[in-house]
C-alpha cells in the first residue's frame, strides 16, 4: 500500500531506469500510520561508470513534481592497454614500431617493454622500435606492461617475420653400396614454410616435393648429382646439390702429360676418384719410391674434393733429372689403381720477346688512338669547308642572278671575225661594266608590256626593237656612258651617241620580240645591206652600216616605219668563231 503511494526509481548515467539488482524496503513509524521507504541498487563499478551521475527519483501524489537525489561516482581502475604495430606484414629488414596506448585512473602510470618476458632496459616511453628486424625475431613476443596505484596490465604481440628460404645445415655427400637404400635430407627454414623439390642430374622431372628423398635401391644409373630446390613466395629460390656415390675401387683421372720449367717449382697432380676415401697414395719413379724429404726438394700436399682427393707432388727448384715419367698409385678398401704421368720441360719465352710484345702492344694502341682522333678532326674540318663553300656558292649564284638582270651580250660572226673589234669589245666592256651596274633601282620602275600578236609569220627574221612602240623606258638616264656591241661587223656603238640612253633592262637580248614570241609574223627584210634604226623622241640615228649611212635617204623624214627596221646578215661569206654566236645573260 505504501509503495503504491510512494514510488522510488534509480536512473543511470544515461537517464535510463534501472531494473536489475534493485531492492525496495519500507519501515513503519511509531504511529503506525507513516513509514519510511528505501530503494537499494547494487552494482559492480566499472571503467564506464567513472565520472557518471546516478539519480534517485521519488514520486508521490501529494507532490506536484518528483523529487531527485543525485550522486557522482568516481571509479579507480588499473590501466587498460591497446598495443599497436606499424604493419601487419613484417618483412625481414623492415623497421617495426610498437605503440602502447593506456587509459587508467589514476593516470600516473609506469611503462615497461619486454621481449620474451625479459625487460628491455632503458626504454619507458609509449613507443618501441626494432630497426631492421631479422629472422631471429620471428615468433618472439613483444610486451607492453603498464602499472598504476590500482594495478598492472600487460599486453603482448607475437612477431611474424617473413623471410626467404635458407638451409639449416650443409647437406653431406652420400656413399653407399649397390642395392642399398639411400635417404637424402633437405632441411630448409623459411617463413612461410618453403616448398621443396628434388630433381636428378639437372632434369626438370620432379622426384619428390618432401624435405626428404628416399632412393629405395641404389643402382649405377641412380648414382650421381641430386638437387634440392626451395622456394618461398616473394623471395629468391635457393638450391643445393648432393652427390650419391657407389662404393668401389679408386680411379686415377689425372692428365697423362704435365709440364714444368727448369729451375722453378713444378707440381704434378694425381686426381683420384675414390669412395670410400683412399687409404694409401704412392708416388714412384724408375721403380723407386719418391721420398718426401725437404732436403731433396720434394713435398706432397693432399686436398679433399667431391668423391675423392687430389694428391700433388711438389718439386722445388726442378733440374734436368727431375723431368721424366712418374707413377701415381692409390688403394682403398675396394681395390687399387695407378697411372703413369709424364713430366715434360716447358720452354720459357725469352724476356726480350716478352718485353717486345708488351711494348708493341702499347705502341699499337697509341697509334690507333691517334688515327681515330685525326679522322674525327678531319671530318670536322671537311664539314666546315663544305659549309663555307656552300655559303660562297649561294652568294655567287645571287650575284650572277643580279648580273643577268642588267647585262645582255650579243656577239655576231662579223663583230667577232675582226681581232681588233674583239679587243675593242673586251676593253670597252671592262671599262663600262662598272657603269652598267651602277644605277638606282628606284629610277627604273617595272614596265607593263602590251601583249604581242601571235598571228604574224616571221619567216626566220627577227624584227628590231622599237622602243617607242613596245616600251616606255624611264626618262632618267644612268650616269656615265655605256657602250653596246656592234652588229655584223659594225664597230661598237655608244648608247651615249644616240639621242637617248637605254635602261640596261631593255637592251637587245632582253627586249627582243623574237625571243618573247617566236611565232610572230614578220614581213620580209629589204634587199641589200644591214641597217639598224633607233628612234627616240622623233630622232632617227642610223648605224654606220645602214643604208642611210651609205648615202641612201630614208623613206621619210623623222621616224622610220617599224616594219622597215631589221637586222640581217651581210652579203658574202662570214667566218664565225666557234662558240661566239650566242646571247649571254
Amino acid at each position: 500500500m505504501l509503495r503504491k503511494i510512494l514510488k522510488l526509481t534509480w536512473l543511470d548515467g544515461e537517464g535510463n531506469v534501472v531494473t536489475d539488482d534493485i531492492e525496495y524496503t519500507t519501515q513503519l513509524l511509531g504511529d503506525n500510520k507513516r513509514a519510511n521507504a528505501a530503494l537499494k541498487w547494487t552494482l559492480t563499478p566499472r571503467r564506464e561508470h567513472d565520472g557518471k551521475t546516478f539519480t534517485c527519483r521519488s514520486e508521490n501524489p501529494a507532490l506536484t513534481q518528483p523529487l531527485h537525489a543525485r550522486i557522482s561516482l568516481e571509479v579507480k581502475y588499473p590501466p587498460e592497454i591497446t598495443l599497436k604495430v606499424s604493419s601487419d606484414k613484417i618483412m625481414e629488414g623492415d623497421n617495426v614500431k610498437f605503440t602502447c596506448e593506456a587509459v587508467a585512473n589514476p593516470a600516473d602510470v609506469n611503462i615497461k617493454w619486454q621481449r620474451n618476458d625479459e625487460v628491455i632496459a632503458g626504454d619507458h616511453s609509449t613507443t618501441y622500435t626494432i630497426s631492421r628486424v631479422t629472422r631471429e625475431y620471428n615468433k618472439d613476443t613483444i610486451s607492453c606492461e603498464v602499472s598504476n596505484a590500482v594495478g598492472t596490465t600487460k599486453s603482448t604481440h607475437t612477431l611474424n617475420v617473413l623471410y626467404g628460404p635458407v638451409f639449416r645445415s650443409t647437406i653431406e655427400n652420400v656413399a653407399a653400396d649397390i642395392g642399398s637404400e639411400v635417404t637424402l635430407s633437405c632441411d630448409v627454414d623459411g617463413n612461410p614454410k618453403p616448398d621443396t623439390v628434388w630433381t636428378f642430374e639437372g632434369s626438370d622431372a620432379v622426384l619428390s616435393t618432401q624435405s626428404k628423398l628416399v632412393i629405395p635401391q641404389l643402382t649405377l644409373d641412380r648414382a650421381g648429382r641430386y638437387t634440392c630446390r626451395a622456394t618461398v613466395v616473394g623471395f629468391p629460390e635457393i638450391s643445393t646439390d648432393v652427390l650419391v656415390f657407389i662404393k668401389g675401387p679408386p680411379r686415377v683421372r689425372s692428365d697423362p702429360v704435365q709440364y714444368g720449367m727448369e729451375g722453378e717449382v713444378v707440381k704434378l697432380q694425381c686426381v683420384i676418384a675414390s669412395v670410400p676415401p683412399p687409404t694409401r697414395i704412392l708416388w714412384s719413379r724408375n721403380s723407386q719410391h719418391v721420398d718426401i724429404d725437404n732436403n731433396d726438394g720434394y713435398e706432397i700436399v693432399e686436398e679433399t674434393i667431391a668423391g675423392g682427393v687430389k694428391n700433388v707432388l711438389i718439386i722445388h727448384n726442378a733440374d734436368e733429372d727431375d723431368f721424366g715419367q712418374y707413377n701415381c698409385s692409390v688403394w682403398n678398401a675396394f681395390g687399387q689403381d695407378s697411372m703413369l704421368i709424364l713430366l715434360k720441360k716447358q720452354k720459357s719465352l725469352p724476356m726480350l720477346i716478352i718485353l717486345a710484345g708488351v711494348i708493341g702492344g702499347i705502341v699499337f694502341i697509341v697509334s690507333v688512338t691517334i688515327v681515330i682522333i685525326l679522322c674525327l678532326r678531319r671530318k670536322s674540318v671537311i664539314k666546315d669547308e663544305d659549309y663555307g663553300s656552300e655559303k660562297k656558292t649561294k652568294q655567287s649564284d645571287s650575284a650572277s642572278s643580279g648580273d643577268s638582270d642588267f647585262k645582255a651580250e650579243i656577239r655576231t660572226a662579223s663583230s667577232l671575225s675582226n681581232n681588233e673589234h674583239d679587243r675593242s669589245w673586251e676593253e670597252n666592256s671592262d671599262r663600262a661594266q662598272d657603269n652598267i651596274f651602277k644605277y638606282n633601282p628606284n629610277d627604273y620602275p617595272e614596265t607593263n608590256f602590251p601583249p604581242k600578236p601571235e598571228s604574224q609569220v616571221n619567216n626566220g627574221y627577227i624584227p628590231y626593237v622599237d622602243y617607242t612602240r613596245d616600251y616606255t623606258p624611264p626618262a632618267v638616264p644612268p650616269t656615265g656612258g655605256v657602250r653596246d656591241s656592234g652588229l655584223y661587223g659594225s664597230p661598237p656603238q655608244s648608247l651615249s651617241d644616240l639621242s637617248h640612253t637605254v635602261d640596261p633592262r631593255y637592251r637587245a637580248g632582253y627586249a627582243n620580240p623574237y625571243l618573247r614570241n617566236s611565232t610572230s609574223n614578220l614581213p620580209l627584210p629589204p634587199q641589200g645591206g644591214v641597217f639598224v634604226t633607233s628612234t627616240w623622241g622623233g630622232h632617227h640615228t642610223p648605224s654606220p652600216t645602214s643604208p642611210a649611212a651609205a648615202g641612201q635617204q630614208p623613206s621619210s623624214q623623222g621616224q622610220t616605219p617599224a616594219q622597215n627596221r631589221y637586222i640581217t646578215a651581210q652579203q658574202g661569206q662570214t667566218h664565225l668563231k666557234p662558240g661566239t654566236l650566242a646571247t649571254h645573260v
